[in-house]
């Protein structure tokens, strides 16, 4: 390496961290900027259940194919509450775990690799869906950084064989796969990549395989006991009565929708898609965001790029022995997961949310990188690359940062996936604290309808539940704004009957 390519490597690995570290500090500003719809008071709830000794270790939440996940995203919250109970310190505990593990993963796969280069690997981190998972307070979004360090732990082994790499690479997909199943089309081929390729190297070290292998079992020996007391019980147990308002139930779409869906991964390296969280109204304000979302699906047209290059590396890779180097291992690792995927969304019929992608993130990361990094001939085309990567970071700049302005500025929205900000939600709870606790109170907003466990369980974690020595009146949680226009909710004392 000559001195003028190795301190180019130097400022490029700068600029990296630099960039890791900006929006990683970020990322913390307006923490109450965040959602609190179904799920999330359910693991707050729990978790602070836990602590009490009042609830079981052994399960997460019930999902949506009928199996109870697993409880790790249970005990995360559980820890951080311990810490603290304010819940805009969990939010900032959790964004700042989210956020380093993220970076550190992205920092060593670049470190790895020979051909990614580390500014290009973590330019991802301006996309508004990092924004908005890294601060979630949900069990799936945490597959994306524990996908991320599984892999580099993996890499990591695989160019030189320690048991501390494979320890981080087993321990991080076994807490992924105990948070969400989504994650497994990974850790499938991760296993079966490592008894192929390291199979030797497992018969002549049995002490690391048993001790993996145990801990694997201690994590995941509370969650099977569960499973294995819903199996053997013969109670049956009641379904919950129907909320005032039912959420909108999906249109149904055509087969063909869960077959390319897999494609659609860069998705989140945009800012695309946003209407999901958003609506299709929260831009009307700040038309010029408009163009910049479009510029930013050049994002999506580099995974298809990135997809191609992984593709011909591992077909050239196969054709000889001889070039099955460590890039041919990492295309040949993101381009089964990504097979896998594609296989198991199509049986299963996955398509339209974009948390459908989390488990495989990291996938969709090494697609993207690769196509900005992979060496170009000429100068102008290594200009035009520069070009296209310095529009985009300053597009998904833009975009994200509009976003949380507008997302702050009014308190939410009043849609299903997004609400009212938990900010909001949690002066809605202090004031309904200043009353009464039998005062009646009469819901408005679309949210608490649809879930009326939501606010409830806020208040108890907020220890908002009344004080009865304070006046006894009949309440109002409504919106703000009638319109619509804003996702600010508000407690009103109803009009008494006039005599």
């Amino acid at each position: 390496m000559t001195a003028a390519s190795s301190s180019f490597r130097q400022r490029d690995w700068g600029a990296a961290l630099t960039l890791c570290i900006v929006v990683s500090a970020l990322r913390l500003l307006w923490p109450g900027d965040t959602q609190w719809i179904n799920d999330e008071p359910l693991f707050l709830t729990k978790a602070a259940a836990i602590n009490a000794g009042q609830s079981s270790i052994g399960s997460g939440l019930l999902g949506t194919v009928g199996l109870t996940y697993g409880p790790v995203a249970v005990w995360i919250f559980a820890a951080l509450l311990r810490i603290s109970s304010d819940l805009m310190h969990v939010v900032i505990l959790r964004t700042v775990l989210w956020c380093v593990t993220s970076s550190i993963a992205l920092l060593w796969l670049a470190r790895l690799s020979t051909r990614l280069r580390p500014l290009f690997l973590c330019l991802v981190l301006l996309s508004p869906y990092t924004w908005l998972y890294s601060r979630h307070l949900w069990d799936n979004t945490w597959l994306m950084p524990l996908g991320a360090l599984a892999l580099a732990g993996y890499v990591a082994f695989h160019q030189a064989q320690a048991a501390w790499k494979l320890a981080v690479a087993v321990l991080a997909m076994a807490l992924a796969v105990l948070i969400h199943p989504m994650v497994l089309p990974l850790g499938i081929v991760l296993v079966v990549h490592l008894l192929r390729f390291h199979g030797t190297w497992l018969r002549t070290n049995p002490k690391v395989v048993v001790a993996l292998c145990a801990a694997c079992l201690l994590l995941a020996a509370p969650w099977l006991w569960f499973l294995a007391q819903q199996v053997l019980s013969k109670k049956s147990v009641l379904p919950p009565p129907p909320p005032p308002m039912l959420p909108p139930a999906e249109a149904p779409v055509p087969f063909w929708r869960s077959l390319v869906f897999p494609f659609l991964g860069g998705l989140q390296l945009t800012g695309l898609g946003l209407d999901y969280f958003l609506g299709a109204d929260f831009w009307q304000h700040t038309a010029w965001v408009q163009p910049l979302m479009l510029v930013t699906a050049a994002a999506q047209l580099l995974v298809w790029l990135g997809m191609w290059l992984a593709a011909k590396e591992v077909r050239a890779g196969f054709g000889t022995r001889h070039q099955q180097g460590p890039e041919f291992h990492l295309a040949l690792l993101c381009v089964a997961t990504f097979c896998v995927q594609w296989c198991m969304q199509v049986i299963v019929r996955r398509h339209t949310h974009p948390h459908y992608y989390n488990g495989t993130w990291i996938c969709y990361v090494y697609f993207f990188s690769l196509a900005l990094s992979s060496k170009l001939s000429s100068t102008w085309q290594r200009v035009a690359r520069a070009a296209v990567a310095a529009v985009l970071a300053l597009s998904l700049s833009a975009v994200t940062t509009a976003m949380a302005l507008q997302l702050h500025q009014q308190g939410g929205t009043t849609g299903l996936h997004f609400g009212a900000t938990l900010q909001n939600q949690l002066q809605v709870a202090r004031t309904l604290g200043r009353y009464h606790p039998d005062s009646p109170i009469h819901i408005e907003v679309k949210n608490y309808l649809m879930f009326p466990h939501a606010l409830p369980m806020l208040r108890a974690l907020s220890h908002t539940t009344g004080d009865p020595s304070a006046p006894l009146r009949t309440l109002q949680v409504r919106y703000q704004d009638p319109s619509g226009a804003t996702g600010w909710i508000k407690v009103d004392e109803a009009p008494t009957a006039q005599p």
